[in-house]
C-alpha cells in the first residue's frame, strides 16, 4: 500500500470518528426583562466549509432556561430550532445550564453566520457562550464509469452505438471523435463511419475523475461496388457554429461526362452555405460547366447540383463537387442523395449506386454545464451549480416563483427588472436598475446566495447590502401587514424619513426605499412626512398633499356629488336614487370626473357625496415602462366602488412634455394602481388645442392613477424564423421520370457544347464549323 493511499484512508477515518469543534464566545445575548416576545441577533464566523458535513452540534451555556420550549433559534434564516425542550425546567431558575442542540450542517456557511434568538414566553433567558462542531463527514466516493461500443467493428459506411453509465460523478465530457457535454448515462449513434475512430469519455466527481476510451474499427471501403456516388463529410462530427464540408465523390466511374444530383439534410441542425466544383470532371484540363443551386425554396434540400464536362468522359474516382453546411443546432443530421443522374459523352445514362452519410453536431463545453462555450457568460461554473440558459449558476434561495424573476432565463451578470418575494410575506422590486447576482471568488463567478442576502419575515425585510453591494440601491418594497391600521416605515428601528408609502390596499403596504438595510413596519402616524401617500389626501393632510381643488359639481336624476371636500345635495325627499354625478376642476390636469350609479345607490336626502382629489409628485415611472406625466389620488367619500356602474375621467397632457420626452401620443393611457400592479384603463383621445391633448378613460373604481406614455421608437425588424422541414428521401423514380430528367441533362450538355462553339466562332479559334468535334451528339442528330 502506498503512503499517499494510507494517508487518505487515515484522514477519512479521522473525519468519520471525530467532530471538528469551532469555539466562539459571543457577547451575552440577553432576552430578559420584558413581557413581550423579544429577539436578538448575533453573528459568528466559521472557518471551514460546513457543506462537507451532515450535522452541526451547537453547545451553549444558558442562564435561566426554566421553561420548556421557551426559545427559538434561526440560523441564517433557516429553522426554527426549538430551544430547551424538556431541558427547560424550573430547576434551572436563575442558574446556568449547558445545553446541546443538533441542526443541519447545510444551514451554516463558511464565513459569517447570523444567529437569531427569540423567546416565546414572558420570562426570557441569557446565552452566555457557545461553540459549534460538525460531524458525519460525507464520503466522497470514487467515480466509476462503464463505457462500451456495440459493435466494436463495423463495415465501411456503417454505424455503431456508444453506451455508458457513470456513478458518483457530477458531469461527463466527450473528446476524441465526439465532443461536448454528455449526460451521466445514455447511448448515442456514431453515424456512418468510413474510418476507424476512438471515442473518449471523462466523468468528474467530488475531487477526482475517471476516463475511458473505446475504438471502433471500420472495414475497408468496398471495391466491388462500381459506378457509385457517395457523400463523404470531412468529419463525422462538427462543433456548433462551425462549417463542415460534404464531398460528392465518384467511386470507380467510367466515361462520366455530366452529373445532376440533389442533397438533403436536416435544416433544424444544419444550414446550407455554398457549393463548389471538385476536380474529378476537370481531369486532363478539360473545360466544365458548374451549376450551383440554393435551397431557398425548400429548406433542407439542395436541388439539382450539376457539373458538365466538355469532351470525352472522365473515369476513376475523385471529388465531383463539395457542399458546405453550417452547424446551427446540436443533434444528428442524415445526409442523403436523391435524383442522381449520370450521363456519358454521347448522352446515355450511367447506372449508379448512391451512398449516404450523417454528421453529428456537438458543442465545446469546457465546464460541462450544457451551455456552449461560445454562449457561456460564466465559462468556469463549478459542477455543483445548476445553470440557466446563459451558462451562469442559478442563485440558491427559497422564494416564490410567481413573485420572482425567472433567474434561469436572464444573464445574471447584468440584467434589469429584478423582483423577488415570498407569497403572503413580501416582495422586492428593483425596477429598471441593472443588477448582478454573481460574485467573483478566487477568479470563479459564483451566484449570490439569495437566502443569505435577502430575508423576509413578518412586517420586516432585511437586505444585507454590506455583504452584497449590488443590492445597495433604491427599490420598491411590498409587505403583507396584519393588525396594522396606520403603517409607518422604520429603518434599523428608527423612523425612515426618506421612505415613501405608495399604497396600502387590502393589507398590502407598498413603499419605496433609497437604499438597503433592515426595514420594518409598525403602527404610527405618517401625516407630516412631506409625502402625500395613498393613505392621505388633501382634506386629511394638507401638510403633505396641499390645498384641495375647488370642484364644480353637477348631478343627475336626483343625484348628488362633490370633490375635494365640496358637495352637492339634492331634493327635499327623505331618500333619493342616484344616477350620476359630474365633478369638474378648473386649472387641473384631471379636469372632469363622471360617476354613473345607474340606480345602484339610494341615499337619504341629507347625505353628502364627495371626491377627494390630490396630485402625487413622486411617481416618475411605472414598472411596466411608461414615463409618468402626472399622478393623482382620487378617493370617494360616503360611497364605494360597488355603488358605481362606471367612472369616466377626462384629463389633459401638455404637448411640450410630449415633445421633450419624445412620447408616442397614441401610447398615452391612464393607469390605475390595483393592489400592487398598475393596470391600463381604456383610453381614447378626444381633441387637442395648441398646447394640450384631451383624453378620456373608463374605469370601475377609484384609487391612485397615473397618466403615462411610452417613448417613441421604431420596432426592430425581427428575422423570419426558418421553417423546420425534416428531409424525406425522394421516392424511386418511374422510367418516365428518369427519361424526362435524363433528357434535361442531355439538353444541358448540348447547350454547353453549343455555347462553346459560339465562343470559338467569335474568337476566331475555329476557321471551319465542320471541323468542330461534338462527341456528345449522336451522328444522326
Amino acid at each position: 500500500m502506498t503512503r499517499d493511499l494510507l494517508a487518505e484512508i487515515m484522514l477519512f477515518a479521522l473525519l468519520m470518528l471525530f467532530t471538528i469543534p469551532l469555539a466562539f464566545a459571543f457577547a451575552p445575548v440577553s432576552l430578559l426583562g420584558t413581557t413581550l416576545p423579544e429577539e436578538k441577533t448575533v453573528t459568528e464566523t466559521v472557518v471551514i466549509d460546513p457543506q462537507i458535513f451532515q450535522n452541526a452540534i451547537l453547545t451553549m451555556s444558558v442562564f435561566d432556561p426554566d421553561f420548556p420550549n421557551e426559545g427559538l433559534l434561526y440560523i441564517n434564516g433557516n429553522g426554527p430550532v426549538q430551544l430547551f425542550g424538556a431541558q427547560g425546567t424550573t430547576a434551572n431558575d436563575n442558574l446556568n445550564k449547558s445545553m446541546t442542540f443538533t441542526t443541519n450542517a447545510n444551514w451554516w456557511r463558511q464565513g459569517t453566520n447570523s444567529l437569531r434568538f427569540v423567546h416565546t414566553s414572558t420570562a426570557g433567558y441569557i446565552i452566555n457562550s457557545g461553540n459549534v462542531s460538525f460531524t458525519g463527514s460525507v464520503n466522497p466516493l470514487m467515480p466509476t464509469l462503464n463505457f462500451a461500443a456495440s459493435p466494436s467493428s463495423v463495415a465501411y459506411n456503417s454505424a455503431a452505438t456508444l453506451s455508458w453509465s457513470a456513478a458518483n460523478v457530477n458531469s461527463c465530457t466527450a473528446s476524441g471523435a465526439w465532443l461536448g457535454a454528455k449526460p451521466l448515462s445514455g447511448s448515442e449513434s456514431t453515424g456512418a463511419l468510413t474510418s476507424s475512430r476512438t471515442y473518449t469519455l471523462t466523468c468528474t466527481g467530488a475531487g477526482s475523475s475517471t476516463t475511458k476510451s473505446v475504438t471502433i474499427s471500420v472495414g475497408a471501403a468496398p471495391v466491388t461496388v462500381t459506378n457509385s456516388i457517395a457523400l463523404q463529410p470531412s468529419s463525422p462530427s462538427v462543433l456548433l457554429g462551425n462549417e463542415i464540408r460534404v464531398d460528392i465523390v465518384a467511386n470507380n466511374i467510367s466515361g462520366l461526362a455530366g452529373i445532376q444530383a440533389s442533397v438533403s439534410y436536416d435544416p433544424a441542425v444544419l444550414r446550407y452555405e455554398r457549393a463548389q466544383e471538385g476536380t474529378f470532371l476537370k481531369q486532363g484540363g478539360v473545360q466544365t460547366l458548374f451549376l450551383e443551386t440554393t435551397d431557398s425554396t425548400s429548406p433542407g434540400i439542395i436541388k439539382n447540383i450539376a457539373v458538365v464536362r466538355i469532351g470525352s468522359g472522365a473515369s476513376g474516382s475523385g471529388t465531383i463537387a463539395s457542399v458546405y453546411l453550417r452547424a446551427t443546432n446540436k443533434g444528428m443530421s442524415d445526409l442523403r442523395l436523391s435524383q442522381v443522374l449520370l450521363a456519358s459523352s454521347n448522352g446515355t445514362a450511367i447506372s449508379t449506386t448512391a451512398l449516404n452519410a450523417s454528421v453529428n453536431v456537438v458543442f465545446s463545453d469546457a465546464d460541462s454545464d450544457g451551455v456552449p462555450d461560445s454562449l457561456d457568460r460564466c465559462p468556469s461554473t463549478p459542477p455543483q451549480y445548476a445553470v440557466g440558459r446563459h451558462g451562469c449558476p442559478i442563485p440558491p434561495g427559497n422564494f416564490s416563483p410567481d413573485l420572482s424573476t425567472n433567474l434561469s432565463d436572464v444573464d445574471l451578470s447584468d440584467f434589469a427588472y429584478f423582483k423577488i418575494g415570498i407569497r403572503g410575506v413580501g416582495e422586492l422590486d428593483f425596477g429598471s436598475k441593472t443588477i448582478s447576482l454573481l460574485e467573483n471568488i478566487s477568479g470563479i463567478l459564483v451566484p449570490v446566495n439569495l437566502s443569505r442576502a435577502i430575508e423576509f419575515s413578518l412586517h420586516r425585510v432585511i437586505v444585507r447590502s454590506e455583504l452584497f453591494a449590488t443590492f445597495n440601491t433604491s427599490a420598491t418594497v411590498t409587505l403583507v401587514l396584519a393588525g396594522i391600521a396606520n403603517p409607518l416605515v422604520y429603518r434599523n428601528n428608527f423612523t425612515c424619513p426618506d421612505c415613501r408609502i405608495i399604497s396600502f390596499i387590502g393589507g398590502n403596504l407598498t413603499f419605496t426605499v433609497p437604499h438597503f438595510t433592515e426595514y420594518s413596519v409598525q403602527d404610527g402616524s405618517y401625516c407630516g412626512d412631506n409625502f402625500c401617500s395613498s393613505l392621505e389626501s388633501c382634506s386629511l393632510c394638507s401638510t403633505d398633499c396641499g390645498v384641495c381643488q375647488t370642484p364644480i359639481v353637477s348631478g343627475g336624476g336626483g343625484g348628488s356629488g362633490g370633490g375635494g371636500g365640496g358637495s352637492s345635495g339634492g331634493g327635499g325627499s327623505s331618500s333619493k336614487t342616484l344616477e350620476n354625478i359630474t365633478v369638474s376642476y378648473a386649472n387641473f390636469d384631471i379636469f372632469r370626473v363622471f360617476v354613473d350609479f345607474t340606480n345602484r345607490k339610494t341615499v337619504s336626502s341629507g347625505t353628502t357625496l364627495s371626491l377627494d382629489t390630490s396630485e402625487i409628485t413622486t411617481i416618475t415611472s411605472l414598472p411596466e415602462g411608461p414615463v409618468v406625466y402626472k399622478a393623482f389620488n382620487i378617493k370617494p367619500i360616503n360611497f364605494v366602488s360597488e355603488d358605481m356602474q362606471l367612472v369616466k375621467i377626462e384629463f389633459r397632457v401638455d404637448k411640450k412634455w410630449i415633445e421633450d420626452n419624445n412620447i408616442d401620443v397614441d401610447s398615452i393611457k391612464l393607469y390605475r394602481l390595483a393592489g400592487t400592479s398598475w393596470t391600463p384603463a381604456y383610453t381614447a383621445r378626444l381633441d387637442e388645442t395648441s398646447y394640450v391633448y384631451h383624453f378620456v378613460a373608463e374605469t370601475t373604481g377609484f384609487s391612485i392613477f397615473a397618466i403615462g406614455g411610452s417613448v417613441s421608437t421604431k420596432p426592430p425588424e425581427e428575422p423570419q424564423p426558418e421553417e423546420k422541414q425534416i428531409p424525406v428521401q425522394a421516392p424511386p423514380q418511374t422510367p418516365a421520370q428518369a427519361s424526362s430528367d435524363m433528357l434535361g441533362l442531355v439538353i444541358i450538355i448540348a447547350g454547353v457544347v453549343f455555347l462553346i462553339i459560339m465562343i470559338g466562332k467569335l474568337k476566331g479559334r475555329h476557321k471551319k464549323e465542320e471541323n468542330v468535334s461534338n462527341p456528345f451528339l449522336r451522328p444522326d442528330s
